[in-house]
């Protein structure tokens, strides 16, 4: 078992900052022209964390024919108290071609060989060699790598994490405003390589860019605390941004962030559809609680449609079935084998329907094509108000 000391959630989420000092060239040029202590006090890094200049690495990310190199982090050695532990700061989203990225929702095997996203993984591919080729050369031992990421830059410290400890290292892992990285079988093995106690998840309840991608990617650790930031009104595009994560961990200690729920989150879901869907029923839309109970519920009654091969249909999604045709196909069958997820389905297509401001009519046949049409309409305007919060993120 680690036991060394954590970073502090304030700490974690200022490095996260630091790293966006990184990504032009022209910038990182005047922080290095401070020297060492210039270097250290930029990056929220003094007195624990010493970082050399030839530490910066850069990477590439977007899509096949916007891909775009930038700064993407950096590696710091610790001091004093920290002697002999690594730091890995990784960016996140700041750039047009990065949005690309994030919404590849392709797999490819990850660093132990579990189906991770494909977009992050090419991003992680573009920097990889500068990690190895830092391994390698300094003969480094640490005795733990602590590593740190905001948005995109959380996802890819996601993945940095399962390489090192692929690699034997022991980690500990930090991300704000993370989407989603690999599916559940991934989630489980990097949860118990890594240990729970050892990863440190904060989202914010209403920042949408933590619901994506969406199935059959999930969150990690699995089955283990949250550290969320309470946020039950509307979604917000602006609770994504960094500052908003800094000011919520500000003077707080980890305990101070977990989340703690009454049985499970898929119960609490569960609990909410019963009273949401009843006549009556108030729904709000757009209401970031309303989405994240709706996601929870998707995903408990996909799981209880799918059963034992819940797992399998998330990692064999190919490019002929979308994303949408997949979970149709899942629930409309659940739907015809059992009753019980038939009126679990149907209470949650109306709630749903709610969310969106729409009317929905009871007795309504749950076709293939209507529940189509009605998660497309979901995931759509998910998707399109974590677009908004990346690009309002940049301005």
């Amino acid at each position: 078992m680690n036991t060394t000391i954590a970073l502090g959630a304030e700490q974690a989420a200022r490095i996260a900052d630091g790293v966006y000092l990184l990504r032009q060239a022209n910038r990182w040029d005047v922080i290095k022209s401070r020297g060492q202590k210039g270097i250290n006090d930029s990056l929220k890094i003094s007195g624990q964390f010493s970082m050399e200049s030839s530490n910066r690495f850069g990477g590439s990310s977007g899509g096949n024919l916007s891909r775009s190199e930038s700064g993407f982090g950096y590696i710091a050695e610790g001091v004093e108290d920290r002697k002999h532990e690594l730091l890995i700061g990784i960016r996140g989203t700041i750039t047009g071609a990065d949005w690309v990225t994030d919404f590849q929702q392709t797999l490819h095997r990850g660093p132990s060989g579990f189906a991770v996203h494909r977009g992050f993984l090419r991003t992680f591919d573009s920097f990889e060699p500068a990690l190895r080729d830092y391994l390698r050369k300094a003969h480094k031992n640490p005795t733990i790598v602590h590593i740190v990421g905001h948005s995109l830059g959380g996802a890819l410290a996601t993945i940095t994490a399962d390489y090192l400890r692929v690699r034997g290292l022991a980690v500990k892992l930090y991300t704000f405003g993370s989407p989603r990285v690999g599916v559940d079988s991934f989630s489980e093995q990097l949860s118990n390589q890594v240990g729970a106690e050892n990863m440190f998840r904060v989202s914010n309840q209403s920042d949408p860019v933590t619901m994506l991608p969406i199935f059959p990617f999930i969150h990690v650790p699995n089955n283990s605390a949250q550290y969320m930031i309470p946020s039950w009104g509307g979604v917000n595009f602006c609770n994504h941004f960094l500052e908003r994560y800094i000011e919520s961990c500000s003077r707080k200690d980890w305990k101070n962030l977990e989340a703690r729920v009454n049985g499970s989150w898929s119960e609490q879901a569960m609990a909410w559809l019963e009273s949401a869907s009843a006549s009556g029923g108030a729904v709000q839309i757009y209401s970031a609680k309303a989405l994240w109970m709706i996601m929870k519920c998707l995903n408990h009654i996909l799981r209880s449609a799918a059963g034992d091969t819940y797992v399998a249909a998330g990692e064999t999604i190919m490019g002929f079935a979308t994303v949408v045709d997949h979970l149709t196909m899942i629930l409309h069958r659940g739907i015809l084998e059992s009753q019980k997820i038939k009126n679990s389905a149907t209470k949650l297509i109306s709630v749903i329907m709610k969310f969106l401001g729409r009317n929905f009519v009871a007795g309504t046949n749950l076709t293939v094509s209507f529940i189509r049409w009605v998660l497309d309409l979901l995931f759509r305007a998910l998707s399109t108000m974590a677009y908004q919060a990346l690009r309002l993120a940049n301005m």
